[in-house]
């Protein structure tokens, strides 16, 4: 059975010193995390599928290889993400969801997700 890693791309790529005066630097930023996150994709293969959640319309933000991006347009990432664990654990399926987003992160556990923060996906994925 395939494990389900869902990241939410756009709380990452902020992180605590987030100014909404230089978006240049949160795009920087989300770039690295799609390059951090297609090696940890790369290195599971097909033992897992892995996801970038990211706020607002599709952008360029690097090759995420394995990985999948996914932008919510009109609505939030954080919605999307809710709706994905519930279906995956609708299932029956494992899923891993990195965020720092306290809120966030008690209504996915409840859901059935194993919450993981920053640092332990960096680990994750080799950094």
């Amino acid at each position: 059975m395939a494990r389900h890693y869902l990241v939410d791309g756009t709380n990452l790529s902020r992180g605590d010193d987030y100014d909404p005066r230089f978006p240049r630097m949160e795009e920087l930023r989300a770039g690295e995390l799609v390059d951090d996150v297609a090696r940890l994709a790369e290195r599971l293969g097909p033992r897992a599928e892995v996801e970038l959640y990211f706020d607002g319309p599709s952008r360029p933000l690097g090759s995420p290889g394995r990985a999948f991006l996914r932008f919510s347009y009109e609505r939030s990432a954080d919605e999307l993400i809710e709706g994905k664990v519930r279906l995956l654990r609708s299932r029956g399926l494992g899923v891993v969801v990195a965020t720092e987003d306290g809120a966030l992160g008690r209504e996915l556990e409840a859901e059935g997700a194993r919450v993981i923060g920053r640092s332990e996906l960096r680990r994750l994925c080799g950094g």
